[in-house]
């Protein structure tokens, strides 16, 4: 604004003598219009290419590297090596079911009553084949002693009348007897020598008889012994203790021979399947070689459970394998059979570590350290969790590469990366209840 804008609409005004009041306002108006130049003309100008830099409030963990026990959060199902599925070997009609889905039961234990009637009959079938059998044979056996005997006293009689006929050679030699007499018993000598060898070579087939009727004895013998288990498969026993996971029977069914019709379990003897990470699966097998011990804490008060071996396959969405944790006996009271359960594996100490807490891992590889004013990225390798003193869940990871002592971003920062200037206004040293801040906003 220019004095000759102001004084403009003056030199339109008609000349006439002005009062003194009306002089000092016009005085004061001058003043001020030259003032409000002034100062427009001297004001500083903004340049909108210059942005100030934001800084962040954060917070920061001081730790220092140490040796710790890392411990792992996994899950498993419950499972058991002994899952008895009971069949029946016959068909038959169900007449009872002693056990209901759930309950205990021991060793021997009636569990379903089948329809024995027809069994009964075969039984008695088998048995009279078998004492058919047995009679077969010992007919055979005494038939072949006779035999034999008959045999001895054939050679015997044989012997004699060659004895005769010699002498008879002899007589005739000293023509003290007729032709015809020597030759009659030359005659009978030959016909007891051919009874003899017909009565020997019947002799000679009693053994193979004899094999043959054993072994027919044998079959009907074995045919009567299945049959008995059979019959005694109608009464369907517990094999060991445990309990029922399902039942598929119900009085009046008609069912077939090999058709399941209860499940049991040992409750005793259970196990948990355990999907690992593959870090976690070679940690654990070198844990396993050097003889160490290693154990799990179920979740809920559940109890615990100890590494027995690793599975020899590699199960579908189980990267590192899969353990096998045994549980102790009598955990059947609390834990079901394939039901999903929570717990955490204590690993072998290892070092040097960082514990951090669990927002300090960004991506589940970085962490950041509060250089200064700075953060610093940096990649690290976690190798499991722990539980504070305050039982706060922390992060471990490895340490080698890093400082000894050094301060970690603890806050969830959506915006943190390398090189972003921050302002720490709450820090604390391992062991202090972390700050429940939400996310940090920009200062200023």
């Amino acid at each position: 604004m220019s004095l000759l804008s102001v004084f403009a609409p003056l030199h339109r005004l008609r000349p006439r003598a002005l009062s003194h009041k009306n002089k000092l306002l016009l005085a004061a108006a001058l003043v001020t219009a030259t003032a409000t130049t002034a100062l427009l003309a001297t004001a500083p100008r903004h340049d909108p290419s210059v942005v100030e830099e934001k800084v962040w409030p954060v917070s920061a963990v001081a730790v220092e590297r140490s040796y710790e026990a890392p411990e792992l959060q996994l899950f498993g199902r419950v499972e058991t090596p002994r899952h008895a599925r009971i069949s029946s070997a016959v068909g038959a009609e169900v007449i009872r079911v002693h056990v209901s889905e759930g309950q205990q039961v021991r060793a021997g234990d009636p569990l379903v009553s089948l329809d024995a009637e027809e069994q009964e009959l075969q039984l008695r079938q088998r048995e009279a084949e078998l004492m058919e059998s047995e009679s077969s044979l010992a007919a055979l056996e005494h038939d072949f002693a006779t035999e034999l005997e008959v045999l001895e006293h054939m050679q015997h009689l044989l012997a004699l009348t060659r004895a005769k006929a010699e002498r008879l050679q002899t007589l005739y030699g000293k023509q003290l007897i007729a032709t015809e007499q020597l030759e009659n018993i030359q005659q009978e000598v030959a016909r007891q020598g051919i009874e003899v060898a017909r009565q020997q070579a019947l002799v000679n087939k009693h053994p193979q008889r004899l094999r043959t009727a054993r072994a027919e004895l044998q079959r009907a013998r074995a045919r009567y012994d299945d049959q008995q288990r059979k019959l005694d498969q109608t009464e369907l026993r517990a094999p060991f203790d445990g309990r029922i996971s399902g039942l598929s029977a119900a009085p009046g069914d008609r069912i077939q021979a090999g058709a399941t019709l209860l499940s049991l379990y040992d409750n005793q003897a259970l196990q948990l399947r355990v999907p690992l990470p593959t870090a976690a699966a070679a940690t654990l097998k070198q844990a396993l070689q050097r003889g160490d011990t290693i154990t799990a804490t179920l979740a809920a008060g559940q109890g615990s459970a100890e590494l027995l071996q690793l599975a020899s396959e590699i199960e579908r969405g189980a990267s590192g394998g899969v353990a096998i944790f045994a549980l102790p006996s009598g955990s059947g009271a609390m834990l079901e059979l394939g039901k999903a359960v929570d717990l955490r594996v204590r690993l072998p100490e290892v070092g040097p570590v960082l514990a951090l807490p669990m927002q300090s891992l960004y991506e589940n590889r970085r962490i950041y350290l509060v250089q200064g004013e700075r953060l610093q990225g940096v990649d690290v390798a976690p190798l499991g969790t722990r539980h504070n003193a305050l039982d706060e869940l922390e992060v471990l990871i490895d340490a080698t590469a890093l400082p000894a002592s050094t301060r970690v971003l603890s806050s969830d920062l959506p915006a943190a990366s390398s090189g972003l200037r921050v302002e720490v206004v709450n820090a604390r040293e391992p062991g202090i209840a972390a700050s429940t801040d939400g996310p940090a906003s920009p200062a200023g």
